[in-house]
């Protein structure tokens, strides 16, 4: 599979992150998706008896392969955490570094502040 980088298609869409109304929006065309896996390090580990790399998987169905990575993402720990959620907390201490929309707070966290009442 080849990857066109200026596919109009959204199948063929790079990695975009970005903030469209009051959502924080991740994209990924399917086929830029699988391209990325297919040439990836992890997908290519070096094979001494040929001395050099060899591909150990191709995607056939981008769709449900797709599906499948979506799927691995939401994957919980014990904690409740998953690889996405790494991510998200790694950027959010990101943006705060950047002074990216927060101010300094200090206050004692307490359950009513973490659980409003709503009635």
């Amino acid at each position: 599979m080849q990857l066109d980088l200026k596919s109009k298609t959204p199948a063929g869409l790079p990695l975009t992150v970005g903030v469209e109304e009051d959502h924080l929006v991740i994209r990924i065309g399917v086929d830029t998706l699988a391209f990325c896996f297919e040439i990836g390090e992890d997908n290519q580990p070096y094979d001494d008896k040929v001395s050099d790399y060899r591909r150990e998987f191709k995607v056939i169905d981008r769709h449900k392969f797709a599906k499948g990575v979506a799927d691995g993402l939401k994957i919980e720990r014990e904690d409740g955490s998953t690889w996405l959620t790494d991510a998200i907390d790694k950027a959010c201490v990101d943006a705060v570094e950047s002074d990216m929309g927060v101010e300094e707070d200090g206050r004692i966290v307490t359950n009513e502040m973490l659980h409003p009442r709503t009635d």
